[in-house]
């Protein structure tokens, strides 16, 4: 429980509970920020009519749910006497304000605990939706689409769809032309480069306008120019000005002697040092030549030579005189080098400044970046069309277009729309948490719901934040929205800032350890244009813990390169796997001491894990892997896959050679190409077997040109495959493949148990695909499919280990095989951006000197920066490098993304605090050091720029690194040490590199292996109008289709799926437009059928024919309509006489007069002339259909509704009811 009166910060906490006032909250790690979140909601809730007026947002469905949890929680205390809220925290005050909420429910008739859904605890996502829902003119979408959280593919299709347009007679041919040809006519590069522009869109669409205007562009690179070079000469010391300008012209008049051509032989009769205006750069780039290396540092004395005009000389005047000009420099760089160690100068450091010269951009675009750079950004529209479009015909988008449509919702400044006055009256009270995760749409939309709104008017804006846990870059998040929200407000409604400061989550050494080591790497002041953020200190909350040399350690592996030309080093032993011993290390040893510590093993990215899981796998150490190691390379998965595809589509040949290769069949390639390699005589010329591998292996002849044991193979498992041939589209999809799968004898072949379990993974998300797209029988999209698939990760797990004599054990080992048990926690392992908002006792995060994969070169680069003339922003912003043009060929974008990765160096300091800030009692970091001799002495290499080892390394001092007497004679060694204390580097005796686990997975099962007996088929029984049937075998059919080809079957499939997405999305959102633009993806469903080309564009008529009759039919538009509890393909399994039944419901749904419809479509058609005769036929034909289906939906009712039955003939317009009366 925490104490009030030990709390620093109180005053803090008090001020944000005051209901009238808005605030912004920085609230470090550990610093209770969801509890004064919940205390606040719970304060307001007191205050307000409806709860509804009250919303919370955060920006993780797990976070909503953690603080919905915690509200209802605090009231369930509160209804308690004497009972306390397990918040976590002050659970006193808590309980109070719940108990005055629950006073407030039962005084305005709430009825909160019966209905806690009033609470409006949401995502900024779930807000983005509803708010599009109301105006479904506004957002352009029509229906409802629904989100998904990677749209991919549907990038690519809109990129390749504008792409498609260059031979159109339009401008944008043209533009799409000169876009080509500026990239080598590589048609896939730039269809990737324009897909990564869509997805970012959020960042680029508010500037387009100004991406036209070369004028204002141009502008903004002078000023960058002139300001760059007005910093430089504000910081050069006045007193070295006179000896900077002597030695510039000595070197200068050195180097036009010996004809050189450089900035500095330019300057050698420079008349006065250079000002701080825009002509003086070739000056100041003559300065930096002379006093910087090319890495940017100030010289050493080894670099003054002749190369920078001070030669040498034999000669006993000249020599002297040389030998004078060589101090002079010596001392001015060592008094410029005390500058700037010293922080003398104080708005930066003057090398960095000056080093910054050479790589300022040129003041204007050359006529041939100007002209791709329009193209580029002309182009941008149509692709956001093309988009559209894609969006609207797949009836999904990405988040970005609902907050963007969100914002369209509410209109503008000028015009707001209704919906926005509505909730201008409907919101009182905001709160939102993550602040610092913002990005432009979302403050945007912020902005527009709280227009309006002014100091005491009874509305309050209550935001919650750390900017020093921005790591969201790659999600559009900007932390420069925080900091510009805290000092001008947002929108009209201004914040009054608040900082906590006590952390109640580590002990007082992680928090001594934390604010001395990011209080150096992170600067002293903010900027909101870079995302620069200042650090705040934090104070551990009560309680005695472990110093600060004992909370931090840091864990070297060092490696020796040899001399400095050694491309690779040359240890023996892969550092990776070292490290990883490392960590087996940690784990036991941090057991020994506290066997029940949660630990936690902090990754920046999947690769780090190479060799750490096999080495926890190989020492049994239990773990969960939180979205780590991906399913989709898993050998099972992969077979699963192939066995879907295969099923699903007769002709996917790929799919069909992979489960005969698979071990459960095992077919040699001998053997496969003898099956397949063949040619037919085809009007006299030798074509490839057009048939499929279905039919092939049902060909007698053929299998008998196989070896003995490969016909034996595939006579042994064509049975199993031929009865879940006949179960498919009849059975959800899921239980086909998986009951083939076991028929098949799939789990003898997997490697572990824990392979089981990534199985059984792959089969739930194969039944919710299955679900979503057609109501479980088929994919309609692989590619949906497949990108899900993409996403799946591994829950984790050991191999098994038995101990039986663990009596038998010292007390060491059994401490070491602790977590062979379920007493103790399985280590956590996750990424750095996974673990936010978790903490843990202990927190490894290895692999600190590894560097990230490197971004992709984008189509165009952009920055905002602040202009110090008019206080406002401006652009800047280049275009993609022509291919093959030289690397100076594109300054300005080399420029711009310099500077965005001076952006991401700042979030790295930042991803490393989260990770630091993660830990509770004990901090370990692990990181390869790698040393090389440099005229026999051995030398600490710099770690690689974009590691975290990097963003660490400003802060680490000698002590936290081992000595240099400690590295000479050793080739490898690993070397720990506290990060508050020096201690000496010891050399471990050599760990035999972790063994690999072997695989025990067969490459094929035996030949005598015995398959399993295959589940029979579950299929609808044959009924008569009395309920009298028997099973029906998987073979047989359950109507006589005899007389409907394939096509027409494949008609109906497509048809029936149709009608389900319209009743899903409302009659009203489709009109025969619609229909038409679908016609594609008809097309692409019949095509995946199996319905050949000759017959594509004709059973795509009769599908838009079907569906323009119904939706022009009163009765068909009834059908489709909303109504109570509506359905469609429903699918119910239950017992008919005895026999286990499964059937899908086309659609189903009670009436205004309360009788439950069960309606089955039926897409035949009628050539002859008594239609009528032909429908009273067809409900003699189906009646037994339906009455089965009325049957289990009875049984299943409570209300014993009334049940009518029907069918509708799309085709026809046809119709016949009739109500169901029992059996």
């Amino acid at each position: 429980m925490t104490s009030v009166m030990h709390v620093i910060d109180q005053d803090e906490r008090w001020r944000a509970l005051n209901v009238g006032q808005s605030f912004i909250v920085r609230a470090p790690a550990g610093s209770g920020k969801t509890r004064l979140l919940i205390q606040r909601y719970l304060a307001l809730l007191a205050t307000v009519d409806e709860p509804e007026e009250v919303i919370a947002i955060t920006f993780t469905r797990k976070a909503a749910a953690e603080m919905r949890a915690r509200v209802l929680g605090a009231f369930a205390a509160a209804n308690e006497s004497g009972a306390g809220v397990d918040d976590g925290g002050d659970d006193s005050q808590t309980r109070v304000l719940a108990q005055q909420v629950l006073a407030r429910d039962t005084v305005r008739g709430w009825q909160l605990l019966a209905n806690p859904l009033r609470l409006r605890i949401q995502t900024i996502d779930s807000l983005n939706t509803s708010l599009t829902r109301q105006m479904p003119m506004m957002t352009r979408f029509g229906a409802q689409p629904e989100s998904v959280d990677d749209a991919t593919v549907l990038y690519r299709r809109a990129a390749r769809q504008l792409l498609a347009q260059i031979n159109d007679d339009e401008p944008v041919a043209d533009d799409i032309a000169t876009l080509l040809a500026h990239l080598d006519n590589n048609l896939g590069v730039v269809e990737s480069l324009i897909a990564d522009m869509l997805r970012g869109r959020d960042h680029w669409l508010r500037n387009l306008p100004k991406m036209h205007q070369r004028e204002a562009l141009e502008a903004a690179l002078a000023r960058v120019r002139k300001h760059a070079v007005a910093e430089v000469a504000a910081l050069y010391p006045a007193i070295e000005r006179t000896e900077t300008l002597d030695l510039v012209r000595f070197s200068g008049q050195n180097l036009l002697k010996e004809a050189v051509d450089s900035a500095l032989s330019r300057c050698a009769k420079l008349e006065a040092f250079p000002s701080g205006t825009l002509a003086s750069l070739p000056a100041w780039l003559a300065i930096a030549d002379l006093l910087l290396t090319k890495e940017g540092e100030w010289r050493k004395p080894g670099g003054i030579n002749k190369k920078i005009g001070f030669p040498t000389s034999k000669v006993k005047e000249e020599k002297a005189l040389l030998d004078a000009m060589k101090a002079r420099i010596g001392a001015l760089l060592e008094s410029m080098a005390a500058d700037d160690v010293r922080g003398a100068s104080a708005s930066g450091n003057l090398a960095n400044k000056l080093d910054a010269l050479r790589a300022l951009p040129p003041g204007e675009y050359s006529d041939a970046e100007w002209e791709v750079l329009g193209a580029i950004v002309r182009l941008l529209p149509y692709a956001t069309v093309r988009l559209w479009e894609v969006f609207g015909e797949e009836g999904e988008c990405d988040f970005t277009e609902i907050a963007q449509a969100a914002s369209r919702a509410l209109g503008s400044d000028d015009e707001p729309t209704d919906l926005a006055l509505a909730l201008d009256y409907r919101i009182r009270h905001l709160l939102v948490d993550e602040f610092q995760d913002t990005s432009f749409a979302q403050f945007e939309l912020l902005e527009k719901l709280t227009r309006g709104w002014s100091l005491g008017d009874g509305r309050t804006l209550f935001v919650v934040g750390d900017p020093m846990q921005s790591i969201y870059r790659f999600r559009e998040a900007e932390v420069g929205l925080f900091l510009r929200a805290r000092h001008a407000g947002l929108g009209g409604v201004s914040l009054t800032p608040l900082t906590l400061s006590v952390n109640f989550r580590s002990e007082p050494g992680v928090v001594a350890w934390v604010n001395n080591t990011f209080s150096r790497l992170m600067p002293g002041t903010e900027d909101a244009a870079t995302g620069v953020v200042p650090y705040a200190r934090c104070v551990a909350f009560g309680g005695d813990g472990q110093a600060a040399d004992d909370a931090a350690h840091m864990h070297w592996t060092v490696l020796h390169r040899g001399n400095t030309t050694d491309a690779k080093p040359a240890a023996a032993t892969d550092p990776a796997e070292i490290e990883a011993q490392k960590v087996i290390d940690i784990i036991r040893q941090t057991r020994r001491d506290k066997p029940d510590a949660s630990i936690a093993l902090l990754i920046r990215n999947r690769g780090h894990l190479r060799q750490i899981v096999p080495a926890l796998k190989a020492a049994d150490i239990l773990f969960h892997a939180v979205d780590i190691d991906p399913l989709k390379d898993r050998p099972v998965v992969q077979d699963l896959f192939a066995l879907t595809r295969a099923l699903l589509h007769l002709a996917d040949r790929i799919a069909w050679l992979a489960i005969l290769r698979a071990p459960w069949c095992g077919l040699t390639l001998n053997d496969l190409a003898a099956l397949t390699a063949s040619v037919l005589p085809v009007d006299g010329t030798l074509t490839p077997d057009p048939r499929t591998v279905w039919e092939m292996i049902n060909d007698a002849p053929r299998l008998e040109t196989l070896s003995t044991d490969g016909r034996q193979r595939i006579e042994k498992i064509r049975n199993v495959l031929h009865t879940a041939l006949q179960m498919r589209r009849r059975v959800p999809l899921r239980d086909a493949v998986e009951q083939c799968w076991l028929a098949l004898s799939g789990p003898a072949c997997l490697d572990a148990p824990s392979d089981l379990d990534d199985a059984m993974t792959f089969l739930d998300l194969l039944e919710t695909e299955a679900q979503e797209q057609s109501g479980g029988a088929q994919i309609v999209s692989l590619s949906s499919l497949q990108a899900q698939i993409d996403r799946l990760y591994s829950g984790g797990g050991r191999l098994a280990n038995d101990i039986n004599n663990a009596d038998q054990a010292d007390k060491a080992d059994k401490a070491d095989k602790a977590d062979s048990t379920n007493t103790v926690p399985p280590l956590q392992i996750m990424t750095i951006h996974k673990a936010k908002g978790l903490e843990f006792d202990t927190v490894i995060v290895p692999g600190l000197d590894r560097s990230p994969r490197r971004d992709d070169r984008k189509l165009l680069v952009w920055t905002e920066q602040a202009n110090v003339d008019s206080g406002g922003h401006e652009l800047l912003l280049a275009p993609i490098r022509e291919t093959g043009a030289d690397d100076d060929a594109d300054a300005i974008y080399r420029y711009i993304t310099k500077l965005d990765q001076a952006k991401q160096q700042h979030e790295d300091v930042r991803l490393l605090y989260v990770a630091a800030t993660r830990a509770e009692r004990r901090l370990h970091f692990l990181a390869t050091l790698a040393i090389k001799d440099k005229d026999g002495v051995p030398e600490i290499v710099a770690p690689k720029a974009a590691s975290l080892l990097a963003a660490l390394w400003p802060a680490l001092s000698e002590q936290h690194l081992p000595s240099v007497t400690s590295l000479t004679s050793l080739t490898s060694l690993t070397s720990d040490t506290a990060l508050g204390r020096k201690d000496a580097a010891t050399t471990e005796k050599k760990t035999p590199p972790t063994s690999r686990i072997e695989v025990t997975r067969p490459t094929r099962l035996v030949l005598d292996f015995p398959l399993p007996e295959m589940v029979p088929a579950v299929l609808p029984n044959s009924v008569n109008a009395f309920g009298e049937g028997k099973p029906i075998d998987a073979s047989t059919p359950q109507i006589d289709f005899e007389w409907a080809t394939d096509t027409a079957r494949h008609v109906g499939t497509v048809v029936h799926t149709f009608l389900q997405r319209i009743a899903s999305d409302g009659i009203d959102a489709w009109n025969p437009q619609r229909v038409t633009v679908s016609r594609q993806l008809f097309q692409a469903e019949l095509t995946r059928l199996g319905v050949g080309n000759n017959e594509v564009n004709a059973a795509s008529d009769r599908i838009e024919v079907a569906l323009n009759k119904t939706l022009a039919d009163e009765r068909g538009r009834w059908a489709l309509s909303t109504h109570h509890d509506a359905r469609s393909e429903w699918r119910l399994t239950g017992l008919i006489d005895g026999a286990l039944t499964n059937v899908a419901l086309d659609r189903t749904f009670v009436d205004a007069d309360g009788d439950r419809w069960i309606i089955d479509f039926k897409t035949g058609s009628h050539e002859g002339a008594d239609v009528e005769a032909f429908l009273d036929n067809e409900q003699r034909r189906y009646s037994a259909q339906l009455e089965i289906y009325a049957a289990l939906v009875q049984a299943m009712s409570t209300d014993q509704k009334p049940i009518r039955l029907g069918l509708y003939f799309p085709m026809l317009g046809g119709w016949r009811e009739w109500s169901w009366r029992g059996v």
